[in-house]
């Protein structure tokens, strides 16, 4: 795993054969690529980090690292079927445990196609309901950066959610 990875100390020792000798084992534990390239681009920051913080003239063995066995599209990721919207629905309406504010963010979620954490990450001035439009304005803040630049957007609100924007 990535965490045990981490905490060997061999870790700093590593080539980029050992490297492709983890993802080749990662991959035949039936690990997706796009998990893979996640783990060898975190691993590739942490050692990045530590080369810098320790002045070590060392080239990173996570560098230019290829995984095999395809790439996610958005194919890939089919969107949300009616019928499951509506199951969605009545599990909001038939489960009071369910506190007002995380039905707000399931709700913004549902209605807007914003990320979860676009949603979870709006700051109160990014909500801007006294606009003609109302809308929520993803943007980066001091909560959180946004994902690409195409990314900064506004999205208007109607109907139920502008309810639960109003409501947060």
């Amino acid at each position: 795993s990535v965490i045990n990875l981490i905490g060997d100390p061999d870790i700093l020792t590593m080539t980029p054969k050992d490297v492709q000798g983890w993802i080749a084992a990662c991959q035949e534990k039936g690990q997706k690529a796009t998990t893979i390239r996640r783990r060898v681009n975190a691993l590739h920051a942490i050692l990045a980090r530590y080369y810098r913080d320790h002045e070590l003239e060392k080239k990173n063995p996570f560098s230019n690292t290829r995984i095999s066995g395809g790439t996610s599209s958005k194919a890939d990721r089919l969107p949300f079927h009616t019928s499951h919207l509506k199951r969605i629905d009545h599990y909001f309406a038939n489960h009071e445990r369910l506190k007002p504010e995380t039905k707000e963010i399931l709700i913004l979620l549902k209605l807007t196609g914003a990320r979860p954490l676009e949603i979870g990450g709006l700051d109160a001035s990014d909500i801007l309901l006294d606009h003609e439009v109302p809308h929520i304005w993803i943007r980066g803040n001091r909560h959180r950066r946004i994902k690409t630049k195409g990314s900064e957007r506004r999205i208007p609100l109607i109907g139920d959610a502008y309810d639960a924007a109003e409501a947060a």
